[in-house]
């Protein structure tokens, strides 16, 4: 209502202009149409013109409101947001207490949360000073669109591991609910037949869809998945586990193992969501950057809160025989295979959006070689791809090894390198930068490094750059 009496506000402002000239007095108390004056073409030029300025204006707040409209709006950011970050990844976290214990879980995963807020917010920020609105294109306008494969390569990479990690949770959820819904076909109990199955009836199919939209109802489904898993391990929790002395959760309080960095990498692969940072600034309802500040602390805040939630319950009910999908744990029941049947569906339709990521990907890279743009490439990688990812599921049939080397490798560049690299190359040039935009720079260099590791850094960069070299020169 507020944007159409703007708009109709500037309209009659231009209708009203439009009057005054065309029907301006020529003598005192004595006034005519300006077609009886001379010089009248002037001023009904005059007239259009202001009549033109005024409808123009009112298009343009028309446009501006239309577009304020089509954004989505700070509550549907958080949720989409916290969707994104807590997904299938949260079924690890009891297996990180386990081996963390309590204590060091805790502040482990609150520190982590913290960090990937900020480095997630810096995104955004960076975002509103570039004019970028996805993480290819904010790479390459701070450094060159020359070295825009590298980001190519951290989403390849990163969205691969995904794609591996869901087939892995595909197999768990369908072979243990097909167990107990035909118990009488053991062949469907294993889990690389039912990956196949799966494989040829829904995500080969999805992930040659050329339109990805009509499966936007598929994070509303799995959103009330994730939110049933939640509710069912905090019902079970609170009625059968052991939360006195002698449960695990009292007996595991601040051990010291090495498997603590085990859980630092699960911490890593849980909060990340930073290749969709661009993403949902661009697609914030009125952006700015404390409205995107506000978006970030909501979301994340949510998923620390669910998290530590989860660890805590997961671990407190299972105890040390926690499995790396704490559904595992769970016998056969009209609930649990709600939850298996549930999450797996979830899975399966989320698999599509995070495969397009990747096909995309690895596109860009090879475009500049020719192989990408025929019309069998579509086709020929997305089975190839799928099929590589379904042997990956079958082999593998432990999530937190995955979402461990996802989180060990990727999430110290796209949470903390790339986000740190791009605000330093972005604000390179503000040698009058006020001190807030100082001590953000700080906080982007990070400790010093030694010299041992500006050396180890260099010939890891040049270890690349030569790589690279050679595979385009034997593609070319």
């Amino acid at each position: 209502c507020l944007a159409g009496r703007r708009s109709h506000r500037w309209l009659l402002l231009g209708v009203a202009v439009a009057m005054m000239v065309y029907w301006q007095p020529d003598h005192a108390g004595d006034s005519q149409p300006l077609a009886a004056v001379p010089g009248s073409s002037s001023r009904l030029a005059a007239a259009g013109a202001a009549a033109a300025v005024g409808l123009a204006a009112a298009q343009g707040a028309s446009t501006q409101s239309k577009a304020a409209e089509d954004g989505s709006t700070l509550v549907t950011s958080v949720l989409n947001l916290a969707k994104n970050i807590i997904g299938a990844g949260m079924l690890s976290l009891p297996v990180a207490l386990r081996g963390a214990g309590l204590a060091p879980y805790v502040v482990g995963i609150t520190l982590a949360g913290a960090l990937n807020a900020y480095t997630f917010f810096l995104l955004g920020w960076c975002c509103e000073v570039t004019g970028a609105s996805t993480f290819g294109e904010l790479w390459a306008k701070c450094f060159g669109q020359q070295n825009a494969w590298i980001a190519d390569v951290s989403v390849l990479m990163n969205n691969s591991m995904a794609c591996l990690a869901y087939c892995v949770l595909m197999g768990d959820f369908f072979s243990k609910a097909l167990a107990g819904l035909l118990p009488d076909s053991p062949l469907l109990h294993g889990r690389g037949v039912d990956l196949c199955i799966i494989g040829l009836c829904l995500l080969v199919p999805l992930s040659l869809m050329k339109d990805l939209a009509p499966l936007r109802y598929a994070s509303i489904a799995g959103l009330a998945a994730t939110a049933y898993v939640f509710l069912m391990l905090l019902k079970d929790s609170v009625s059968s586990a052991r939360w006195g002395a002698d449960g695990p959760l009292a007996s595991n309080v601040s051990p010291m193992r090495l498997d603590f960095f085990e859980a630092l990498a699960l911490f890593g692969s849980a909060f990340m969501a930073h290749y969709n940072a661009p993403k949902f600034y661009a697609q914030l309802q009125e952006k700015s950057v404390p409205k995107f500040a506000l978006l970030v602390c909501m979301a994340y805040g949510l998923a620390l809160v669910v998290f530590v939630a989860f660890g805590m319950c997961g671990f407190a009910l299972f105890g040390y025989d926690s499995e790396g999908n704490i559904l595992k744990n769970y016998g056969f029941g009209p609930e649990v295979m709600l939850a298996w049947l549930s999450m797996g569906f979830s899975v399966a339709f989320t698999y599509p959006l995070v495969f397009s990521g990747f096909r995309d990907s690895c596109a860009s890279l090879l475009s500049g070689f020719g192989i990408a743009e025929s019309s069998s490439f579509r086709l020929s990688f997305t089975l190839a791809a799928l099929a590589a990812t379904i042997l990956g599921g079958t082999i593998f049939s432990n999530v937190a090894q995955v979402n461990g080397v996802k989180g060990a490798i990727l999430s110290p560049c796209l949470a903390f390198i790339y986000p740190a690299a791009i605000h330093l190359r972005s604000t390179a040039k503000d040698k009058d930068a006020p001190a807030s935009l100082v001590a953000m720079r700080r906080g982007s260099y990070g400790p010093r490094p030694s010299s041992g590791q500006k050396l180890a850094g260099l010939c890891f960069r040049e270890l690349v750059s030569a790589a690279h070299c050679t595979f385009k020169r034997r593609l070319s």
